[in-house]
Parts: C-alpha cells; sequence; structure tokens
C-alpha cells in the first residue's frame, strides 16, 4: 500500500509576483500547527513540494517536524499551476522506496487531484491537508488505481 498526504500551503501574503508570495503571519502559525497534528497521523519518508515561496515556507515546518534529511526533500516546478494530469506525472515517478510521502502545492489542483482520484468532493483552504491510500505496489501504478481519504487535517490556529 502507498499513502500520500497531500497538503496546500499555508495562508500566503501578496508580492509583486505570485510565485514568491510568502506566508503571513497567520500562515506561520497555521503551517507550524499543521506540521504538528499531522505528525500524530502520518511519518513521510519523502517531501516533495512545489518550489514557490509559500509551498517552500510550508514545506519547512513539515522538514522540521518529520526531522526530513535533505535528500529526503524535493522541490519540483512542476507542481506549481499543475493540472491533475501533471501532478499525477510526478507521482508516477516518486521512488517505490519510499510508501508513505508527502506533497505540498496549491489549488485548484490539490483539491482536483484529490477529488478525481478519489470521487469524493475535497474543498482544501490554506494548510488543509488530506492522507490519501491507495492499494498499489508501485507509485506509477497507483496513480491508476483508486484512491480513499483515510484522513483530513484542518491546521487548529
Amino acid at each position: 500500500m502507498k499513502r500520500l498526504t497531500v497538503m496546500r500551503h499555508a495562508e500566503a501574503g501578496q508580492a509583486s509576483s505570485d510565485f514568491d508570495r510568502r506566508l503571513t503571519d497567520y500562515g506561520l502559525i497555521q503551517a507550524r500547527n499543521a506540521a504538528d497534528q499531522l505528525a500524530e497521523h502520518i511519518k513521510p519518508q519523502l517531501l516533495i513540494a512545489s518550489s514557490s515561496g509559500r509551498t517552500r515556507e510550508t514545506a519547512g515546518f513539515l522538514i522540521d517536524e518529520f526531522q526530513l534529511e535533505p535528500s529526503s526533500c524535493k522541490f519540483d516546478e512542476r507542481i506549481y499551476e499543475a493540472s491533475t494530469e501533471d501532478l499525477k506525472a510526478v507521482i508516477a515517478e516518486l521512488p517505490d522506496s519510499c510508501s508513505d510521502i508527502i506533497m505540498v502545492g496549491h489549488n485548484p489542483s490539490i483539491s482536483s487531484l484529490v477529488t478525481s482520484w478519489t470521487d469524493t468532493y475535497a474543498g482544501f483552504s490554506t494548510g488543509c491537508s488530506a492522507v490519501l491510500e491507495i492499494e498499489a505496489d508501485s507509485w506509477a501504478e497507483a496513480v491508476y488505481k483508486p484512491a480513499a481519504i483515510s484522513r483530513k487535517v484542518l491546521p487548529k490556529v
């Protein structure tokens, strides 16, 4: 079985470019609390995130919480402004040696991915995450199998 936790970045402020937006003070609290709450339910071996400023900041709290080594953290520009198919292509390339992975991205991509993969509407406010379980031996196989939401985490602030 494979487990993928998908998370939308925490609340971000404004910037001259969307890509460079950083977390607000509230977003920093959201990200820290989301990481604390997720630690009760998952033990990711790998983190993959969009390379935007707000996702990097959100991912930083997860990296600290799960004490992930730099080699276990990947920032992938394909996650920024991705379609569901783009995200599934990234997921299909994940290492099969990892059965528990967390992905930090953006809406509407994250919501669309979870909704289409689980056949359940999945709205994602900032800092929200869902733990998906997929009966598959490989990530390449997992993207073609149904996923089930085993837990949804809304950060307490």
